[in-house]
């Protein structure tokens, strides 16, 4: 079987991440290090301050992928932001993330 090339090793193994995607998380989890249970107004604020202000230059697209494969994957996504917060709860931030950026409700919070 001939393997693309254009795949990293992380796209062939769910218990990695490329530093790309493992970057965009991680500024995604920033705003919301401290929070042991990022609510609502969290995810309007970190899609407010992080994808709408393009961080790292990263398109919302590329948030989106990112997201995505970070929740399809088996890393500790909680270890990515150095939060001592549940990995079930960083999953649902991102998902709620991802739903958001899906459904093009990317309101700013202010």
């Amino acid at each position: 079987m001939v393997r693309d090339e254009t795949l990293s090793e992380s796209d062939s193994n769910p218990n990695l991440l490329d530093a790309r995607t493992k970057g965009l998380i991680r500024a995604i989890l920033y705003p919301v290090i401290f929070k042991e249970g990022p609510d609502e107004h969290d995810v309007v604020r970190a899609i407010a301050v992080v994808v709408g202000r393009c961080a790292l230059d990263a398109t919302v697209a590329e948030f989106h992928t990112a997201i995505r494969r970070a929740l399809d994957s088996r890393v500790p996504l909680s270890d990515l932001s150095d939060s001592a917060r549940p990995e079930t709860a960083t999953r649902q931030f991102l998902q709620a993330v991802l739903s958001r950026l899906e459904h093009g409700t990317e309101s700013h919070a202010r």
